[in-house]
């Protein structure tokens, strides 16, 4: 909610130099036990996943696996 939040707030300005601007983030929550890296190869996938689908959006990670 908070990544989506703020994605909007940055479309709705426009800024002196570059004008309009979009973002688009990917969101993983932390696992138990999980190290850094993976948490973040997570969220990068989510990333990738928003850019693929057209930009401009959040994508949240919300596969479950067993370790």
């Amino acid at each position: 909610i908070l990544a989506e939040r703020l994605r909007q707030q940055i479309a709705a300005e426009t800024f002196l130099v570059i004008g309009q601007l979009t973002v688009s983030m990917g969101v993983a929550e932390c696992r138990p036990g999980e190290s850094w890296e993976e948490w973040f190869e997570r969220a990068d996938q989510a990333l990738y996943e928003a850019k693929a689908a057209g930009r401009n959006r959040v994508v949240a990670e919300t596969a479950i696996t067993d370790a």
